[in-house]
């Protein structure tokens, strides 16, 4: 594994053109282009729904409990809204004024609960690494092992693989563990990067002092609904991520054996979602772009979609197909394909028997 360094120069390199992809690049130079007006509205009709989703649900709760439950799924799904903004932030793409970027993206984190200096570095490296098998990082939701990895294990160690993307533990136990707890302490942040450091620690009291200010408007029965929609937000970060790089399509390249443009494009998703959904997901679902040129701002990838020629051959998912996805952990290597635990065994007793057949 190359140093951090590295990685991060890798992936901010992704801002300028390589010769294998000048004609593509040129043609989407033109959606970089940040507008303040439309960011601005982004945070609005995502902070103030939020606020009101917030009060109704406080309303409700007392005598209309399954009503203030729905209205936490819909404030869960803000919340994730909310983090697509910090998300761009992290990339500079959603202003164009770099300053403007972080502070937008700092007040996100209260919100977000991810820690924006932190996640910046967090997310270049992945970008850096994406859907390398030589550079991979230790992100089991960006990341998978290939079949003869996976075989090499020891049985103790596959067994921890396997239970750690069992899909009740990798969508719902891990994320809100992750967001609540894991994201509260700069664990894995170097020492000397101390402005990140304490970042972390701000983003716990600013994210502190917006809970009471929260229990002051509402009371205490707030809390049973924040946890909840955080839970839910953590759940569909975490799954999305997932899938953006782990679906039935996706390819893994050895590093040095495909260009930019072909890794983003054959290793990221295109899920073609419902309206309400691409809204509240910001487009991500639109995940070749982002990683072919991460610049381009979340609220400009629909219209790039749209009017590229090179993003038409795209291989498209539905949700059905997404969800799909959840049972592939493994990148076979020989077939050039994503394989289940199931089809691992399949081919394993298919195997046996052909040679117990065999004369």
């Amino acid at each position: 594994m190359q140093s951090l360094d590295a990685l991060v120069a890798r992936a901010a390199s992704q801002s300028a053109p390589r010769p294998s992809d000048r004609a593509l690049n040129a043609e989407l130079v033109p959606y970089q282009q940040a507008n303040t007006q439309k960011a601005i509205w982004q945070i609005v009709n995502s902070v103030l729904p939020l606020i009101i989703c917030t009060y109704a649900a406080w309303l409700a709760s007392a005598d209309y409990l399954w009503l203030s439950i729905a209205l936490a799924v819909v404030c869960g799904w803000l919340l994730l809204r909310i983090g697509c903004i910090q998300h761009d932030c992290r990339h500079y793409s959603f202003f164009a004024n770099r300053n403007a970027n972080d502070w937008v993206g700092v007040f996100c984190s209260g919100f977000s609960l991810i820690p924006y200096l932190w996640y910046r570095r967090i997310h270049l490296q992945h970008h850096a690494v994406a859907n390398d098998l030589d550079w991979r990082g230790y992100d089991i939701y960006s990341n998978c092992l290939t079949v003869e990895e996976y075989q090499a294990l020891s049985p103790r160690r596959q067994l921890t693989y396997r239970i750690m993307r069992w899909p009740p533990i990798l969508f719902f136990v891990l994320p809100p563990f992750a967001m609540l707890v894991l994201f509260r302490f700069p664990f894995d942040t170097p020492k000397h990067l101390k402005k990140e450091r304490r970042g972390t620690q701000w983003t716990n009291l600013y994210a502190a002092a917006l809970v009471a200010l929260f229990v002051l408007a509402f009371g205490w029965r707030f809390l049973w609904f924040y946890f909840l929609s955080v839970s839910i937000a953590a759940a569909l970060v975490f799954g999305i991520n997932y899938f953006h790089h782990q679906y039935e399509a996706s390819r893994w390249f050895r590093h040095g054996s495909a260009n930019s443009s072909r890794m983003a494009l054959e290793g990221s998703s295109y899920v073609k979602l419902p309206k309400v959904l691409r809204w509240f997901t910001a487009s991500l679902c639109l995940h070749h772009i982002h990683h072919l040129r991460p610049r381009i701002p979340f609220y400009n990838l629909a219209r790039c979609q749209d009017e590229v020629a090179a993003f038409r051959e795209v291989p498209v998912m539905t949700l059905r197909t997404t969800l799909f996805a959840k049972h592939l952990h493994l990148w076979d290597e020989e077939h050039g394909r994503m394989v289940s635990f199931g089809d691992l065994s399949n081919a394993g007793a298919a195997q046996l028997a052909a040679s117990q057949s065999a004369p």
